[in-house]
């Protein structure tokens, strides 16, 4: 279900959120898909600030107030009483943000219980749950079943893109060129050409090395409706090179700031 947002209003349910994310702040374009109807579900990871009582609680009620259901993976939501010694219930920089009371309640015990079970169970579950290939996911998870995995994961990842024009959006490929990613990464573009916000001339590499036959015609992309260029000074897609003093590790695929 697509909501009907005014620019202003728009603008100012994404930029307290975009300024807590970690970098390289990607995952802006996939909490504007759940706010734009254009996806279900957003993992946002978070700065290690925006796990503070009062910052937690105020970005949490942000996006509770625009009708959006919101947690961190332990089910968190900023009350006081969580912060308390007899709780005790760790407050984590990965929050899930869906339209769905439901599914984030289902992810929030799935992570309970997969988690500690280590195996990449959380990790596949979670890839899938986000709209992952299942080839890509498998890859990942593979690596997150072992010990240093993901650290050695991302370094293979940013390896084979150093000399492929392949593009980074909040997870990687299994491979350069993955025929599976296309869609995926297409809804995201899609999202970022939305906001104004899309890199046209690195899309355009990426669309003709992944599919030779595509073009950048207009019509793959929607008409920027909410310039937001100036609040999100980023252009969509990223690569390697835009966040290469950047140390990453990951989370359900995702990369996390140390």
């Amino acid at each position: 279900m697509r909501q009907d947002w005014t620019y202003t209003r728009l603008r100012r349910f994404l930029a307290p959120i975009f300024a807590s994310l970690a970098e390289p702040k990607t995952d802006i374009i996939d909490l504007a898909g759940v706010a734009l109807g254009k996806s279900k579900l957003a993992c946002l990871l978070m700065r290690e600030s925006a796990i503070r009582e009062g910052v937690f609680r105020r970005l949490v009620a942000s996006i509770m107030a625009e009708g959006f259901f919101v947690a961190d993976l332990n089910g968190n939501i900023g009350l006081s009483a969580e912060y308390s010694k007899s709780i005790n219930m760790a407050h984590l920089p990965v929050w899930l943000v869906t339209r769905s009371a439901d599914l984030l309640l289902d992810l929030v015990n799935d992570y309970r219980a997969l988690q500690p079970q280590g195996k990449g169970l959380w990790e596949m579950h979670l890839g899938r749950a986000l709209g992952y290939p299942e080839c890509c996911i498998a890859r990942y998870s593979k690596a997150a079943a072992r010990s240093d995995g993901v650290v050695e994961y991302w370094h293979d990842i940013r390896k084979e893109n150093e000399t492929t024009p392949q593009i980074l959006l909040g997870f990687g490929v299994c491979r350069a060129g993955c025929p599976r990613a296309v869609r995926p990464i297409l809804d995201r573009l899609d999202v970022a050409a939305e906001l104004g916000l899309l890199n046209h001339e690195r899309a355009s590499r990426w669309l003709n090395w992944v599919a030779p036959k595509a073009d950048m015609r207009s019509q793959w992309f929607t008409p920027i409706r909410y310039d937001l260029s100036d609040l999100i000074p980023i252009r969509i897609p990223v690569s390697w090179g835009d966040i290469a003093t950047q140390n990453h590790t990951a989370n359900g695929n995702r990369r996390v700031n140390d």
